[in-house]
């Protein structure tokens, strides 16, 4: 388990359920399915890269942490992004800290004579049912991430582990006072609301200026393109995929009966493409000011009659639903603050452990490294030049 970043995820995420919050977790977090063997064994073959107080590190376990949060901090959608060396060295950093704090809960729950029985992972896994909406939103959410069951129950055991390790050590307190619930509650009123919600569907035409430039260059490698003639280029782009749109826009009320159609074929939003441009139900912070802008005014169950401009360039969109705010009460809303509160004192208090741990170990030398390429002590510490450029790298 990933106890840092389960503590960071925590800390920013105190307005989401504990359910969420778990779902969040386990689709950055799978990092050794049931069917292999996990800290404290070579994995299918894989090296030993370094040892946490006798409990054995594998370059396979590495390999695969380090892909998960690579994925998870969007590294496989931005090849720039996996390209840096500072974010490679950053990540690198993370996946050792990781490893190195989950051969540390392994080992104090085995000196503690700790174990997780399967009553335990049931009820973490009745937790999570409970707090995301019943089984059939439990297996949608499970699909979706792409966990296994098996994956599932692993992580159930994690938790229920560090449940087991808070208690035992009496790291933190289990209930929180109706007075703190009051405290937070008061500070946070505009954000434990229900703010206006829209439910609509959109048929896209892209018309992203850097983007049209990048695919014109791209386009024209062999041939040599001024800077006037390339903005030339970009305008009667931008202008032909408005004239597009324009188009689209009065078939689609002309016959309201071809949006769905239109929606799913010639859609350049592929996602909202796959289900008849239906984006389901968002909220004015997840949406494009020029889009939302357009939404809070348009019709339920019409074709809005005008072109949509936004960022991403242009949309035609129909609203299906929208439902108003609504203000938060405190007695309907107490016992949920409660357990977010509880939730966060407890990765708070569990990371606060866990260094304490690894500065032991560290002292006593009971950290060792058989790869010293992967020691995050003296891992390179890439500083960034005003151009961008990573400077030569310098012991850190």
């Amino acid at each position: 388990m990933d106890l840092r970043l389960m503590a960071s995820a925590f800390k920013k995420s105190t307005l989401l359920s504990t359910g969420v919050i778990v779902m969040a977790l386990l689709a950055s977090l799978m990092l050794t399915g049931c069917g292999e063997q996990g800290l404290g064994g070579a994995t299918k073959g894989g090296k030993t890269i370094l040892t946490v107080d006798g409990t054995l590190v594998t370059k396979n376990e590495y390999d695969k942490l380090f892909s998960t949060l690579a994925k998870q901090m969007g590294a496989d959608k931005n090849p720039e992004m996996s390209k840096n060396p500072m974010f490679e060295m950053m990540l690198k950093q993370q996946t050792i800290n990781n490893l190195i704090a989950m051969a540390i809960m392994g080992n104090e729950a085995k000196k503690a004579g700790i174990v997780v029985t399967p009553e335990d992972i049931a009820s973490q896994r009745k937790k999570v049912v409970e707090q995301v909406g019943g089984e059939g939103k439990f297996t949608t959410l499970l699909q979706k991430n792409g966990i296994s069951m098996d994956d599932f129950n692993y992580q159930m055991d994690r938790m229920a582990l560090i449940d087991k390790i808070i208690t035992k050590n009496n790291l933190a307190p289990t209930t929180l006072s109706d007075e703190d619930a009051k405290a937070y509650f008061d500070a946070h009123q505009a954000e434990l609301g229900k703010p206006e919600q829209i439910h609509s569907k959109h048929i896209l035409v892209k018309a992203m200026e850097a983007d049209i430039r990048n695919e014109i260059q791209e386009k024209n490698k062999t041939t040599e393109l001024t800077p006037a003639k390339l903005d030339e280029a970009v305008k009667v782009e931008l202008a032909a995929r408005k004239t597009k749109a324009e188009g689209m826009l009065k078939k689609v009320l002309e016959n309201p009966a071809s949006f769905d159609s239109l929606a799913s074929l010639q859609n350049d939003d592929t996602t909202a493409a796959m289900n008849k441009g239906d984006i389901g139900m968002m909220e004015q912070r997840q949406t494009d000011p020029g889009y939302w802008a357009a939404s809070a005014i348009a019709p339920i169950g019409k074709i809005y009659p005008q072109l949509v401009q936004s960022s991403y360039g242009y949309h035609i969109i129909m609203v299906l639903e929208k439902i108003k705010p609504v203000a938060p009460s405190f007695e309907a809303s107490k016992a949920d603050i409660k357990n977010r509160l509880v939730q966060q004192t407890k990765a708070d208090a569990f990371g606060k452990w866990v260094d304490k741990k690894q500065a032991e170990l560290k002292s006593a030398k009971k950290i060792t490294y058989q790869d010293a390429s992967y020691d995050s002590s003296v891992i390179p510490d890439m500083q960034m030049q005003p151009s961008g450029q990573p400077a030569a790298p310098k012991k850190g």
